[in-house]
């Protein structure tokens, strides 16, 4: 599937807003996702942000969202 998330955020002191489109593959054995900054999507102090995200989850079963960017 595909599927895009605006996320409203501080980062780094800065308030914006930016768009995340992920594609995802999946069985009953797992699957796989990717995350990606959508270009040109950034707002406010957020405006230029690019990067990719990447959720997993731990040994506890909690999600874990990691965001790498460049502003």
């Amino acid at each position: 599937y595909v599927g895009f998330e605006r996320i409203t955020a501080t980062i780094d002191g800065r308030t914006g807003t930016f768009v995340l489109q992920h594609n995802a593959v999946g069985n009953s054995e797992g699957g796989d996702a990717t995350w990606t900054v959508l270009a040109d999507s950034g707002t406010g102090e957020l405006r230029g942000i690019r990067g990719t995200a990447q959720i997993a989850r731990d040994e506890n079963g909690t999600h874990i969202f990691t965001l790498n960017y460049d502003l």
